[in-house]
């Protein structure tokens, strides 16, 4: 999320099978939105991912969040 008060302009989306992730994908920030398309993700395996998030207000992490590819 970038509100005016974060002033987001640059975004990493750190990703990965533990729940410390350090594969890194750069993100698109635009507007409100910070987006990132992470290929090669296998099947039925748990990922967990993060962002951090750099802008006028400082860096900010978010929670690391788990999810599980289906396909």
């Amino acid at each position: 999320y970038n509100n005016d008060e974060a002033d987001v302009n640059s975004a990493t989306i750190y990703y990965g099978t533990s729940s410390n992730p350090t594969s890194t994908k750069t993100a698109t920030v635009s507007g409100s939105m910070i987006t990132a398309n992470i290929s090669g993700l296998k099947a039925g395996t748990t990922y967990y991912v993060k962002c951090v998030a750099k802008g006028k207000g400082g860096i900010t992490t978010t929670s690391t969040t788990k999810v599980i590819t289906n396909y």
